[in-house]
């Protein structure tokens, strides 16, 4: 699900009339280990815990109630548009 939601932001951002830009996440599973997805060299990053990513993309938790951390000029409008599912 983590991937899926990394996987479309590029049309979540389409959606919402945003310009696609690359986003980093480093992610941390229920078990302790570290999810990646996308170029670590990109300007926007997510970190967190994965389950919290994953509920945001569901859009059954809101970004500011988890402990995700945003980084760069497009994070937070990244986790404010992700999505796992096309809408």
């Amino acid at each position: 699900m983590a991937w899926l939601a990394h996987r479309t932001l590029p049309y979540a951002f389409a959606l919402d009339g945003l310009p696609d830009v690359p986003v980093f996440c480093d992610l941390t599973a229920p078990d302790g280990t570290r999810w990646t997805f996308g170029d670590p060299a990109a300007p926007t990053r997510i970190t967190g815990p994965a389950s919290e990513f994953c509920r945001v993309g569901a859009r059954r938790l809101a970004p500011e109630d988890t402990g995700l951390a945003a980084e760069g000029s497009h994070a937070a409008d990244a986790l404010r548009v992700v999505r796992n599912y096309a809408a």
